[in-house]
């Protein structure tokens, strides 16, 4: 079924942020085992803050990817500058890559690693 898909992957822009905070939210849960229901409100906004910062990030090397699925974004991919140590900032990068649950298995991750 995956060959019959057509996932799209391209750079992302700050106008998907919107579409990304599912994938923090279902992450979470699973890591904490708890209902973030009584804390999501608070919680997406921390993220949106977070990783619009992401953003300014951006340049010839470090860039954040989506995958897209029929107009919906269902994975997404970053290559960013690693932060938690100062002193490595400027020789050291981190990758992180999310798949919506429902899009597992599908080569989603593996398109957004080969871009």
């Amino acid at each position: 079924m995956a060959n019959e898909l057509t996932i799209s992957i391209r750079e992302a822009t700050i106008d998907d942020l919107e579409n990304l905070n599912f994938y923090w939210r279902s992450e979470v849960e699973m890591a904490l085992a708890i209902d973030l229901d009584p804390v999501l409100e608070v919680q997406e906004e921390r993220f949106k803050k977070a990783f619009e910062k992401k953003f300014d990030e951006v340049n010839d090397i470090f860039k954040i990817w989506v995958a897209e699925l029929e107009g919906k974004i269902i994975g997404w991919q970053y290559l960013l500058p690693y932060d938690n140590c100062p002193a490595l900032e400027n020789v050291t990068a981190e990758v992180n890559t999310y798949v919506d649950p429902e899009h597992k298995a599908m080569g989603v991750g593996e398109g957004l690693m080969k871009n």
